[in-house]
């Protein structure tokens, strides 16, 4: 049978990079790790960080949007990502 997309195990963007990414974390002696984490979840949200939306959605993920520039917020396996005063990445 063919390998088709429909048959195949998706792969990841960088699965072929992974030995690249491996032994660039050993050539740095500890100093920086880098790994894909494939098949992660993103959400861009944008809403008035001042408005009922922003508390709603910190209720329904369970953790409050960064208000602050360049700012994260971790929740489990959920990540807050702050882009801009109303809007967000969201990955889990």
């Amino acid at each position: 049978m063919a390998d088709t997309a429909l048959t195949s195990r998706p792969r990841s963007p960088l699965s072929q990079a992974a030995d690249r990414l491996a032994t660039a974390t050993r050539d740095s002696g500890g100093t920086i790790r880098l790994a894909e984490l494939p098949f992660l979840t993103q959400l861009d949200v944008r809403l008035d960080a001042k408005g009922a939306a922003a508390d709603a959605v910190g209720l329904a993920l369970g953790l409050q949007l960064p208000l602050e520039p360049d700012t994260v917020v971790r929740a489990g396996e959920l990540t807050a990502l702050w882009l801009g005063p109303d809007e967000w990445l969201l990955v889990g």
